[in-house]
């Protein structure tokens, strides 16, 4: 980061919301091919098996459906111990508006 982004800060989350949310289109993208139309986009957005995304937590990784459009089913809680990010607890488990 400090040599690709060295005017942002390490400690702020949305620049990692940021950078996850690129990796991720660009896997969309790159699973595209050549076939750029509206409905294959959907279709390898909406198939995502655990893209290879960096900066996720273990036990934290991303799945999509037809059905369920939300991408993650866990989070980790972390925290910055002024040096990196140190993951602590166990993975927690998330629901989507439509189980609830």
């Amino acid at each position: 980061m400090k040599q690709n982004l060295p005017n942002e800060d390490a400690k702020d989350l949305s620049t990692v919301g940021g950078y996850v949310s690129g990796q991720l289109t660009a896997h969309i993208l790159e699973r595209c091919g050549s076939d750029l139309t509206r409905d294959n986009v959907l279709k390898q957005a909406t198939n995502l098996r655990s893209p290879p995304i960096g900066m996720l937590r273990e036990g934290v990784s991303i799945s999509t459906s037809p059905d369920n459009y939300l991408p993650f089913s866990s989070a980790r809680f972390i925290r910055f111990d002024g040096a990196r990010w140190v993951t602590f607890g166990e993975p927690v488990a998330m629901k989507d508006e439509a189980s609830r």
